[in-house]
């Protein structure tokens, strides 16, 4: 069964674009990578441009990451839009069955905060410090 994500990056206007990660959306996986490879703005906004995701790579190109639109083949696989880091973090809260999507783990990068994390009904937290958590508890 595949762990399912969503990876979101937050505009320089303040709005909000959102992806769905089919596969491995798990801290160590989908978290680390966003780490390591997607630390800024314009490299996680090139992963949003590619629409929803099945696996991601360490780079958004062909044969890394794969795209539902450019790989598969898919219509409709769009980022969706949101006003605002509210917006999107009331869209998905539990009392409006966030699960109905199938995320276990949602990512958003903002502009003053870096990358945050949220599993489930947890509060949102530094990406960083839940990788930390994430290895010691190995």
């Amino acid at each position: 069964m595949s762990t399912r994500s969503c990876i979101a990056v937050e505009r320089c206007n303040g709005t909000v674009s959102e992806i769905y990660c089919h596969s491995d959306g798990e801290i160590r996986n989908v978290g680390e990578r966003l780490l390591t490879y997607y630390n800024t703005t314009r490299l996680a906004s090139k992963l949003i441009t590619l629409g929803d995701i099945s696996f991601l790579g360490t780079t958004p190109n062909v044969n890394d990451t794969v795209a539902y639109m450019r790989d598969k083949g898919c219509v409709e696989c769009y980022a969706r839009k949101y006003r605002s880091v509210k917006q999107f973090q009331s869209h998905y809260k539990v009392d409006k069955r966030r699960y109905d999507q199938g995320y276990e783990y949602m990512y958003l990068l903002t502009r003053k905060h870096g990358w945050l994390v949220k599993q489930y009904a947890d509060p949102w937290e530094s990406l960083t410090t839940a990788l930390i958590t994430e290895k010691l508890s190995k």
